[in-house]
């Protein structure tokens, strides 16, 4: 181990050190879903020098991507999505330790893909996974943190083991209450995709304040922010 800079890493600048930039390198985090918030998610993390990540996604990209998903591109409509995170990444930095897995996260499998990581980062696009994953974390003492898009709003929080999990951000909905009909947009992915990775680096590092235990949500069209 040694406190000199990778030159990539320079504009971290004291905000996430050489010290910081050791730890990042060998936590091991995974990003479930590499569409629109998972793509953002990934690159950033790595870019920041999160080097080992599991990726899952059993998806392939469409056209209805490529209004907000950072890996998809004409070229690749119909290829995997983890693969095509997978290669883009790589090209970002060869030193990455990759897990792309082009399965889907059930129930029976959740604490198998799910185990040995330091955080779980939820780009889901469904409450019934999100419910899955949450619930397996908490088995497995691992923090989740959750991000959720619809429109121009956004929502972000830090599930902790031994927390209530989802409940108290979604009750008994399901997928059927949910209003799709406000879309997806990039900005909105984007912006929602900062939260959550700024939440998993001071996870990492163990720096404070946090959204633990806590919910923030903003409205991006009336520039509405609050914390619950």
């Amino acid at each position: 181990m040694t406190n000199e800079r990778d030159k990539r890493y320079d504009r971290n600048g004291k905000s996430v050190t050489p010290a910081d930039n050791e730890i990042l390198a060998v936590k091991k985090v995974c990003v479930i879903g590499c569409g629109g918030l998972g793509g953002y998610i990934a690159e950033m993390l790595l870019r920041v020098g999160v080097l080992n990540l599991t990726l899952i996604d059993n998806d392939v990209f469409d056209e209805t991507n490529l209004n907000r998903q950072l890996f998809s591109t004409e070229g690749n409509l119909g290829k995997p999505k983890v693969f095509e995170a997978e290669r883009r990444l790589m090209s970002v930095d060869s030193k990455a330790k990759l897990r792309p897995l082009h399965t889907r996260l059930d129930a029976a499998n959740a604490g198998e893909l799910l185990g040995g990581h330091d955080a779980v980062v939820d780009a889901l696009d469904n409450i019934e996974s999100r419910r899955i994953a949450a619930e397996a974390c908490g088995k497995l003492g691992i923090p989740y943190v959750h991000g959720a898009i619809g429109g121009w709003s956004a929502q972000v929080s830090v599930i902790m083991p031994g927390g209530e999990g989802l409940a108290p951000l979604y009750g008994n909905l399901t997928d059927k209450d949910v209003d799709k009909s406000w879309g997806n947009l990039p900005f909105v992915a984007g912006f929602t995709a900062c939260m959550q990775c700024a939440e998993v680096v001071k996870l990492l590092l163990g720096k404070s304040p946090n959204l633990q235990g806590s919910v923030a949500r903003a409205d991006l069209m009336y520039y509405d922010f609050n914390v619950f």
